[in-house]
């Protein structure tokens, strides 16, 4: 069931829009970086599964993927029993809507308002790439890379579990994710010589122009 929770986390009550369970946790949901609720079109959570399901796409792949890219930002919030510990699996598939191929994915995890949380070490799965590496404190970056490439119009899948501590009086948790694609260098090359090629045709074209009357 959706509906509209008030959730303390560390600093004041955050309105989500939540998904209300029984068990260890007992709200969730998920906002943007600047604490507006997203769409449940993006976002859903199973209280049996302890699962979050995103469903994001990318249109554009930045020139550094180590950069945070603020639209990319997804922070998954809510409660839990305020006597508990627990983990919840976050499962994201991306789909590739920008022209270039993918050969890597970077992941930056983070908690806010003061949470207690942290990625479980050894969870992370891929769909594409066979290799996963963390580092940071609390492996707070996952690079998925190798194995395999994204195409233009394919989807990745990812998989990986997140801690969280709700043993203070309120429960509540806040945890930030920022994912950003590795472009291939083969596609940006690619895509570069073609701009490159747009620009001697316009040339040529226009010295032939100043060049016609003398013929």
């Amino acid at each position: 069931m959706l509906r509209s929770c008030y959730v303390l986390c560390g600093i004041g009550f955050l309105l989500l829009p939540c998904s209300v369970g029984n068990g260890a946790f007992v709200e969730f949901g998920c906002e943007d970086l600047w604490n507006y609720p997203l769409s449940t079109d993006i976002w859903s959570f199973d209280f049996d599964t302890q699962t979050l399901t995103l469903t994001e796409l990318r249109t554009e792949v930045p020139s550094d993927p180590l950069r945070l890219d603020p639209l990319n930002f997804i922070r998954p919030g809510g409660r839990l029993d305020g006597s508990q510990v627990d983990t919840f699996t976050i499962s994201s598939s991306i789909a590739n809507q920008s022209p270039v191929a993918w050969t890597g994915l970077i992941v930056s995890f983070s908690t806010a308002h003061g949470t207690s949380a942290k990625l479980v070490d050894g969870s992370a799965l891929s769909s594409v790439f066979s290799d996963v590496t963390g580092y940071g404190p609390v492996e707070s970056t996952l690079v998925f890379s190798g194995g395999g490439v994204v195409l233009p119009g394919e989807t990745l899948a990812i998989q990986f579990d997140v801690w969280v501590d709700g043993r203070h009086s309120f429960g509540g948790f806040s945890v930030m994710l920022n994912s950003n694609p590795v472009p291939e260098p083969g596609s940006i090359l690619m895509l570069a010589c073609g701009a490159a090629m747009l620009l001697p045709r316009h040339s040529r074209r226009a010295t032939g122009a100043r060049k016609w009357p003398r013929q």
